[in-house]
């Protein structure tokens, strides 16, 4: 399992029901664009975020940017 933690830097959303369809991350490596798939409801953008990966999700590139459709969880980290 692998962590990435990240800024949200954008959040696209559906146009008719407003329900959240992507999620930009900004990580040391790039930008991550995280499809929706038991996305957080009330997301902000400036806010962090840990993204949980299997070791064989998969990752593309597409223009400087990595899309990840895959994943654990998507969760506000926790404060320790």
């Amino acid at each position: 399992m692998l962590c990435v933690q990240g800024e949200c830097v954008k959040v696209e959303k559906s146009v008719f029901r407003l329900r959240n369809k992507a999620v930009y991350l900004s990580t040391e490596h790039g930008t991550i664009k995280v499809i929706a798939f038991k996305i957080p409801r009330r997301i902000a953008v400036g806010e962090s975020l840990d993204l949980y990966l299997k070791k064989s999700a998969r990752v593309y590139e597409r223009k400087g940017e990595f899309t990840v459709s895959e994943y654990v969880a998507l969760v506000r980290p926790s404060a320790e």
